[in-house]
């Protein structure tokens, strides 16, 4: 009766451990010829503007900053982040 619980034990140790390495495999599937290995390239930098924002209370919080994109200023409020800067 022990031997069953112990080779019961040993075939799913071995089955995860064939699962593991299935899943595992192709990670290290070879890259077809002829094709160069993907590369990752870094996302561009985007410039973001960033204001601090009213807080309405007479408590000495600091005030929360809102950051955007340049494009995103414009579409919300209309101004130009840049150009107000600039002034």
């Amino acid at each position: 009766m022990n031997t069953i619980r112990t080779t019961a034990r040993i075939a799913s140790i071995f089955a995860a451990a064939a699962l593991v390495a299935g899943a595992s495999a192709p990670a290290f599937a070879a890259r077809e010829e002829g094709k160069p290995a993907p590369t990752e390239t870094p996302a561009p930098k985007v410039q973001r503007y960033c204001v601090p924002s009213e807080v309405s209370t007479g408590t000495i919080l600091r005030s929360p900053k809102v950051c955007k994109t340049r494009a995103q200023w414009i579409a919300d409020t209309g101004v130009d982040p840049v150009r107000a800067i600039r002034k």
